[in-house]
């Protein structure tokens, strides 16, 4: 989303309405969105609430690392990125996000699995498709 009048590039995440006239959005774009950002966009948008005679408190941020994907540019902009996966059966997937085609997800995950005449199970790595169908939510893993 782009508008003459903010010059700020970005994508619209969540928007709550809480109670008290609490308004909170979360922003992002595909490059990171940063403070400055943020804020041009939160003057943006209480200089026209305040015209139109809204009273609110604005709360305008970035969504957290905590916050699972609701938006589909979520998902593009993690490509290459290492995600936690909660599967609607309770299990969690770790690992590398391949693709996303707005139905499924593509992962390279490792497996660990039993060789004959070894003792030990090898890893390796596999690639698996999962339908968004089955997936509770997804998050962004960052690793130090």
């Amino acid at each position: 989303m782009k508008d003459p009048g903010l010059d700020v590039d970005f994508f619209l995440v969540d928007l709550q309405v809480l109670t008290d006239n609490k308004v909170r959005i979360y922003v992002d774009n595909m490059k990171g969105i940063t403070i400055d950002e943020c804020v041009r966009i939160s003057r943006f948008l209480e200089a026209r609430l305040d015209e139109a005679g809204y009273v609110f408190e604005l709360e305008v941020s970035s969504p957290g690392l905590d916050m699972p994907f609701k938006v589909p540019e979520q998902f593009e902009k993690s490509i290459g990125k290492t995600v936690q996966v909660n599967m609607d059966d309770g299990k969690k997937k770790t690992g590398r996000l391949l693709s996303f085609n707005g139905d499924t997800i593509e992962m390279e995950v490792v497996v660990r699995e039993k060789i004959k005449g070894k003792k030990k199970k090898q890893e390796r790595f596999a690639t698996e498709k999962i339908g968004l169908n089955n997936i509770m939510n997804i998050k962004r893993i960052i690793s130090f």
